[in-house]
């Protein structure tokens, strides 16, 4: 699908000097300011990755099962963040309020294709 999409007006360097979140990044997939390998990014890896994820990356996500949000976490200025009044940020399926072991029990692959979680529950 091409849809022409408005073009968004460009965000206000906050930045300056901080390099919080490219410290903090396990992965080194932070290469730069306002740079991300994807190939290296832990979030992609476990939850957009249709194939295995790269042997040498396996070490570097630790115990995480699905994403990761350190980057976000350190980040001064999303201390200034709302939530979004967007439909489409809204919980969805009750999922604000269980355990990962509750989402996957009864699950069948692809039962909910547009979520990750049962995707990877359901792996070999």
């Amino acid at each position: 699908m091409n849809l022409p999409l408005p073009v968004d007006e460009q965000e206000q360097e906050h930045c300056g000097t901080c390099t919080r979140c490219i410290d903090i990044c396990p992965t080194q997939a932070i290469i730069a300011p306002y740079r991300v390998d994807a190939r290296r990014c832990i979030s992609y890896l476990t939850i957009e990755l249709k194939g295995s994820i790269p042997v040498e990356m396996r070490p570097l996500i630790g115990n995480r099962i699905y994403g990761c949000d350190d980057c976000q976490l350190v980040c001064p200025w999303n201390g200034f963040a709302q939530a979004s009044a967007e439909p489409d940020f809204a919980v969805r399926h009750r999922l604000d309020d269980v355990s990962l072991a509750s989402c996957s029990r009864g699950m069948r692959p692809n039962s909910t294709p547009s979520w990750p979680v049962p995707r990877f529950i359901a792996s070999p």
